[in-house]
């Protein structure tokens, strides 16, 4: 919980139990922490306690029905060439990197290697105590050469689901494995044990996805009755131009080279290369015109902060 005091804003963070008490760790389990640890924590966790509860029950993802219209947010994902890569590939070969995206979609938020800041990434809720703490509900179905993943459409995971999209995308080309999708938000039936799913968010999803000519992740905007919950850190999405088979409109996507940038050796643009066809080369040519659009933004952004020099190459 986030309380006022004077100037400043103080923020104390525990695992405490349904009465609002800090818990310790003891040998053979946690016990409530003794007053003279905590006397003043405690007495605020009691004072925020509905509003803990409350906001732990809203992604109490045990209690969604799947086979109800629910809010979510979610990925399309086609895999393109997949004719050609059954050609080259065995099936189980291809099987196994399907089954490498999908590890990524779904693996646990907090794992034994993440760091703090990795785990505390769900939380972008503003001022307030958020559950999202620590968990990520992903869930995913594929279908031949396409993968779906989703989310519950709550405020505190919309940053990283699209983080997670960002890392799934760049697991696809390290595989050698093109994707093209889309995310959209909204209503919808998904329910995977019963094979069901529904809903505009996955139709509009579709559709964008096909009409793009590049490798690359469209983001929709909202409508009007789930925008208030979509939060987009601009270190995941940017503002671009998204090539289509009828030209490019005005949109926006995932900024994947820039993840890649962070976390890969090779350079985006030779991975980009190594898989181009000449039947498609247009959609090669514009991935790498947005690879440079997006290098040309760090920069840009990069120099406004000071953080680097006009020169500096």
């Amino acid at each position: 919980p986030f309380v006022e005091t004077g100037e400043f804003d103080c923020c104390f963070m525990g695992l405490m139990d349904e009465e609002g008490n800090f818990l310790r760790t003891v040998e053979g389990g946690l016990v409530p922490a003794a007053p003279e640890y905590d006397p003043w924590p405690t007495a605020l966790a009691k004072k925020h306690r509905k509003v803990a509860i409350a906001r732990r029950n809203r992604v109490d993802v045990t209690k969604i029905d799947r086979s109800a219209v629910q809010r979510y947010m979610l990925c399309f994902l086609d895999i393109l060439g997949t004719k050609r890569m059954l050609a080259e590939q065995r099936l189980d070969e291809v099987r196994a990197r399907y089954e490498k995206l999908t590890a990524v979609a779904v693996r646990e938020h907090v794992g034994a290697d993440t760091t703090w800041e990795g785990a505390m990434s769900t939380v972008d809720g503003g001022r307030t105590f958020s559950a999202a703490l620590y968990c990520l509900p992903m869930e995913y179905a594929y279908f031949s050469d396409s993968i779906l993943i989703w989310c519950p459409l709550v405020r505190e995971h919309v940053s990283a689901f699209l983080s997670r999209c960002l890392e799934v995308f760049c697991e696809s080309l390290a595989l050698g494995m093109p994707l093209r999708g889309a995310i959209t938000w909204g209503e919808a039936v998904l329910d995977r044990e019963k094979s069901i799913f529904l809903g505009s968010p996955l139709a509009q999803a579709a559709e964008l996805e096909k009409m793009q000519e590049w490798l690359g992740v469209m983001v929709a905007p909202p409508a009007d009755s789930v925008a208030k919950d979509v939060f987009i850190r601009a270190d995941v999405a940017v503002v671009c131009d998204v090539p289509t088979k009828q030209g490019p409109i005005a949109g926006a996507a995932l900024d994947w080279p820039r993840r890649w940038r962070d976390f890969m050796k090779e350079p985006p643009e030779a991975v980009i290369e190594r898989m181009r066809h000449g039947a498609h080369a247009a959609k090669y040519d514009n991935t790498l015109a947005f690879v440079r659009a997006s290098m040309r933004h760090n920069e840009e952004l990069l120099r406004f902060l000071g953080l680097k020099d006009a020169g500096t190459e």
